[in-house]
């Protein structure tokens, strides 16, 4: 115990009792909720010595947190409350500092200037709502990892959601940045585990504060953090951007320039009026002229790495914003393959920041693909914008299905400028727009390195031809090689195709293709069978999901095959054919030894509730038949089946899983939601009348107190409201937990036909009551 004048706080000793000095309050006081003061302390009283072998720390200044202890962590427990056990919540703290601030920005990996460290976490450790949402996502990285459920993390969720509804009572409370940091956080969060939908919501409340803080820039100035990240989460969710950006002077309340953006660009290369001549509009030149600038100018200099991700931000919201739509007469195919290419570069030299942005890319590439097809339908000399297009569509493509396009043309580019090395390479991409940074040469040479390699170029000659009707007729490169030389550069493409990129194989090639004899001449030359791509998929895997039967067959008598292998997602070959309702390979992987026909994916779904949801009737009616198959499974957030089935709308499995002997049509999920509420609150007559006729409770409640009715009157669905209502039952004027009725849900979001049937009916009594403010939180 530490030497003090008296061994009791002020509280204690006026009541001559004794407490523990060694915490920050005593026992007593936190029961009285008051506060507790060492009056008569010495300033100079020693420190507890610490242990032996543990090495000291400074007495001031901030601890260098890769030193602490996780079982010293926080011995004084002065975080917010929660219902987790004491070390299961300092194991989430440690987590989140040593490994979440990481990783959820990498551009400063100094523990001493991370804004997760230094900002945020002193936030959560202040306000419960952040806090409870700051450990899910610690709880959810462990989680993933188990591979064992959600079922910790759903329930900080549910506690997260309760403590901010608390502060909308209170719209002072509410505006503030530790909200909009909870929101957006858990924006990510459920996009994360695939909840769209509620994602997007919490997205929808995080933007209403934003504009009630007046604006993305007004919050910046309070939290740049905050700022930054409600600003690229929600792009990286909804797709599009959210918020408009500044003008090049910095006028406005969208997001800014950085500084570097405004200083003067009478410096510019000769090689802009090359590219002048080629007709680019003026919102994208204007991007290109600003960034080209920007980048020369600190070549010498590197961007700091808030900078860097200020600059990328504000890029592709501009670009985006102003963007056309694809079927756009007036866009010009040259201006709209810059503008996406640029945005792909922005992406490539920043990297994942907050979370991955794998899905918006995707779109992008995808994008950028058409307007390439556009530009290259009639024939064109290729020069250094081509090759720089194509990098950055090859790098950003990536580990996607996309990436053997780009690949392809990219190589045939290549032979066209005669292209024989990266430092070729590379003089022709720095012509056009370019950021000296040791990541992105990097990332740019692995690809590139492989097209020029070798053994896959040797011996060919090319030609530059047009086909008649080829949508790619301007950009068609033929390779002729001589006919002795044929078989050795299939085998060289077959064997090194795509293998550095995406950690791949001829196998998992032809596996994902269906390339049969390809197939077994990998497996015949000693392939590796569970050699396995981006995020665990094995040959089998790829087999599966693509329906790929012959390939499926001939693995799965190949010796040395594991027919239930997972992915880092869970997902065995069995639910991914389930997924894509391949029937012939799910009879076959039934029929094959070792096969779980009951795994279960990180998120707790099998592959019956994995065809349920999808309403394959075929494979559903193959996996019931199967021993082993529990047909009241439930996944992480306690859905079966039938619910699954029930809320997407699948009226032949929902009639299926009816049959099912011992079946519960009431079954409910972990927030109280039945089949009929999902069914109800989307919309699906056919399947409301189908649980209505087995005798389903028609009355059932979620955990809001909402019923079928509730639901479907709030989201408008007007037959499903009259089909209820002929149910004697059912109670037109139900409460929720809050009080509000069917009708005043209705009312609410002004869906006229549901008014109209429920008042006529004539057995609405209770008035309209306006529902509390929920600014879009679920």
């Amino acid at each position: 115990m530490r030497q003090t004048l008296r061994r009791s706080c002020a509280a204690c000793a006026k009541s001559k009792l004794s407490c523990d000095l060694r915490t920050p309050r005593c026992s007593r006081c936190t029961r009285r909720d008051v506060q507790c003061v060492y009056a008569n302390e010495p300033w100079t009283a020693a420190a507890p010595a610490a242990p032996e072998g543990r090495s000291a720390k400074a007495a001031h200044g901030l601890v260098t947190l890769t030193d602490c202890q996780l079982n010293t962590l926080d011995p004084f427990e002065s975080y917010p409350p929660t219902k987790l056990p004491r070390k299961h919540v300092q194991r989430l703290i440690h987590t989140f500092i040593h490994k979440i601030a990481f990783e959820y920005y990498p551009l400063d990996l100094n523990p001493t200037s991370n804004p997760f460290l230094v900002s945020w976490w002193p936030l959560a450790l202040g306000d419960p709502a952040l806090f409870h949402v700051s450990l899910q996502t610690a709880c959810l990285d462990e989680e993933l990892s188990a591979q064992r459920g959600f079922q910790t993390s759903e329930l900080l969720m549910a506690d997260s959601l309760a403590l901010l509804r608390r502060r909308f009572d209170d719209l002072s409370l509410a505006m503030q940045d530790v909200t909009i940091n909870s929101i957006i956080t858990l924006a990510a969060i459920e996009f994360g585990k695939g909840n769209i939908r509620v994602s997007e919501m919490h997205v929808d409340g995080a933007k209403s504060l934003v504009n009630l803080r007046g604006g993305i820039n007004s919050v910046r100035h309070t939290s740049p953090l905050t700022a930054r990240m409600v600003g690229w989460v929600s792009l990286l969710i909804r797709g599009h951007p959210q918020f408009e950006t500044q003008d090049d002077a910095g006028i406005g309340d969208g997001i800014p320039p950085i500084p570097e953006w405004q200083w003067d660009m009478t410096a510019l290369p000769d090689r802009i009026s090359e590219l002048s001549s080629l007709h680019i509009d003026d919102s994208v030149w204007n991007v290109f002229i600003r960034l080209l600038s920007t980048f020369q100018r600190v070549q010498y200099t590197p961007f700091p790495p808030a900078r860097l991700h200020d600059l990328t931000c504000f890029v592709i919201h501009r670009l985006l914003f102003s963007a056309p739509d694809i079927s756009s007469p007036q866009s010009s195919p040259v201006t709209e393959c810059i503008r996406f290419a640029i945005i792909l570069y922005m992406f490539t030299i920043q990297g994942p920041t907050y979370y991955s942005h794998a899905v918006i890319l995707s779109m992008i590439v995808g994008r950028f693909m058409e307007h390439l097809t556009r530009l290259y339908s009639t024939p064109r000399v290729p020069g250094s914008l081509d090759l720089w297009l194509f990098s950055n569509g090859l790098v950003a493509s990536s580990g996607t299905p996309l990436y053997r396009w780009f690949m392809e043309r990219a190589r045939d580019l290549a032979a066209e400028l005669q292209m024989s090395s990266w430092d070729d390479v590379l003089i022709r991409i720095k012509c056009i727009l370019w950021l000296e940074t040791a990541r992105a040469e990097g990332i740019f040479r692995l690809h590139w390195d492989a097209i020029l390699d070798d053994a896959i170029d040797q011996g060919k000659r090319y030609t530059h031809c047009v086909l008649a009707g080829n949508t790619d007729a301007g950009l068609k490169w033929k390779a002729i090689p001589s006919p002795k030389q044929l078989p050795g550069i299939q085998d060289a493409l077959r064997t090194r195709y795509n293998v550095e990129q995406n950690k791949s194989s001829a196998l998992l090639w032809a596996a994902e293709n269906g390339q049969e004899e390809t197939a077994k001449k990998s497996i015949a030359e000693g392939a590796n069978v569970q050699l396995v791509s981006e995020c665990n998929w094995t040959p089998l895997s790829w087999a599966a999901w693509n329906g790929n039967k012959t390939v499926v067959k001939l693995l799965l008598a190949t010796d040395g095959v594991d027919p239930d292998s997972q992915t880092s997602k869970g997902q065995t070959p069995l639910s991914l054919a389930a997924w894509n309702g391949h029937e012939e390979v799910v009879k076959l992987l039934l029929a094959t030894q070792g096969v779980k026909p009951d795994s279960r994916t990180s998120r707790g779904e099998t592959p019956l509730s994995l065809a349920a949801y999808r309403g394959y009737q075929e494979i559903v009616k193959q996996l019931l038949a199967t021993d082993g198959v529990d047909p009241f499974s439930k996944n992480f957030k306690g859905e079966t089946p039938l619910s699954l089935a029930a809320g997407n709308g699948q009226e032949n499995v929902v009639r299926l899983l009816l049959e099912v002997e011992g079946i519960d049509p009431d079954t409910k999920n972990f927030r109280g939601e039945t089949p009929l509420c999902w069914a109800a609150g989307n919309g699906h007559e056919a399947v409301a009348k189908l649980l209505l006729v087995a005798g389903v409770d028609p009355e059932s409640k979620d955990s809001e107190g909402r019923t079928p009715l509730s639901l479907a009157a709030g989201n408008g669905s007007a037959t499903i409201v009259k089909l209820l209502l002929s149910v004697k039952e059912v109670d037109p004027d139900s409460e929720d937990l809050e009080g509000i009725t069917p009708l005043s849900w209705a009312t609410e979001y002004e869906h006229k036909a549901v008014i109209d049937i429920m008042l006529a009916t004539g057995r609405v009594n209770k008035p309209v009551k306006k529902p509390r403010p929920r600014l879009q939180l679920i």
